[in-house]
C-alpha cells in the first residue's frame, strides 16, 4: 500500500479528508480591528473587499461583520465596498473612488489588505481628505511598507515567520509518525498594530 507523502497547505484550506492546513486566525483578527474602530468612537465603518476566490479575504469580512453585529451595530451594504481593480497595480485606489462617489457617509475604512488601503490612502490624498483626523483607515497584513506610509497604518500583524516555523514542525511530525491522521486545520495567531491611521 503506498504512504501518502507528507504534506500541509499553508495560508489556505482545502475539505481533502487527510490534508493538513496552517493559516493565521483572519476572523479573529478582523474582528478586533472592526472592534479597535468601534472603540475609537466609529460607528459608520465601511470595507473595502478583496476577491471572494480568496478564502484569507472572505474570512476577513466575516470577522468584519461578526464584529458589528455584536457591538449592535447594523451592516450597511452600501458601505461594503466590492473589489473592481483586479489586475491593476493601485488595488484599493478605484474602490476607495467608488466609496466616495457613492453619496454614503462613513467614518472609518477597513481594508481587506495592506495593499488595498495603500491604494485607498492614495485616493483619500487625491480628495485632501485627511487620515486620521477625517477618516480612519485600517489595513490587514503589516507588511513592511505599512509602517512609512503618511501617516503609517494601523493593521494587523499575521506572523508570517511562524507561520512557516509551524508548518514545518507539522512536517516534521508527520514525516516521523506515518501513522494515517485525519485532517487538521491549525489556526496560527494575529495582533493588531495600532499606528495613526486608526
Amino acid at each position: 500500500m503506498q504512504q501518502p507523502i507528507p504534506s500541509i497547505l499553508v495560508d489556505t484550506d482545502t475539505t481533502a479528508p487527510r490534508m493538513h492546513s496552517i493559516m493565521p486566525d483572519y476572523i479573529r483578527g478582523a474582528y478586533e480591528a472592526t472592534n479597535h474602530l468601534i472603540a475609537k468612537g466609529h460607528q459608520r465603518i465601511a470595507f473595502i473587499q478583496g476577491s471572494n476566490k480568496y478564502r484569507s479575504l472572505v474570512e476577513r469580512f466575516h470577522g468584519y461583520a461578526c464584529a458589528l453585529l455584536d457591538a449592535g451595530i447594523p451592516i450597511d451594504h452600501n458601505l461594503i465596498q466590492p473589489a473592481i481593480s483586479s489586475g491593476i497595480p493601485n488595488k484599493g485606489f478605484r474602490e476607495m473612488k467608488a466609496l466616495l462617489e457613492g453619496g454614503h457617509e462613513f467614518d472609518a475604512v477597513f481594508c481587506a489588505s495592506d495593499r488595498t488601503a495603500l491604494g485607498a490612502l492614495d485616493a483619500l490624498r487625491d480628495k485632501q481628505i485627511r487620515v486620521p483626523e477625517d477618516l480612519a483607515l485600517m489595513g490587514f497584513d503589516n507588511v513592511a511598507q505599512s509602517g512609512h506610509t503618511m501617516p503609517p497604518l494601523t493593521t494587523v500583524d499575521v506572523f508570517k515567520t511562524e507561520l512557516g516555523v509551524r508548518a514545518i514542525d507539522i512536517l516534521h511530525q508527520q514525516i516521523n509518525d506515518s501513522s494515517e491522521q485525519l485532517a487538521v486545520r491549525t489556526l496560527t495567531q494575529t495582533q493588531l498594530v495600532v499606528r495613526q491611521s486608526a
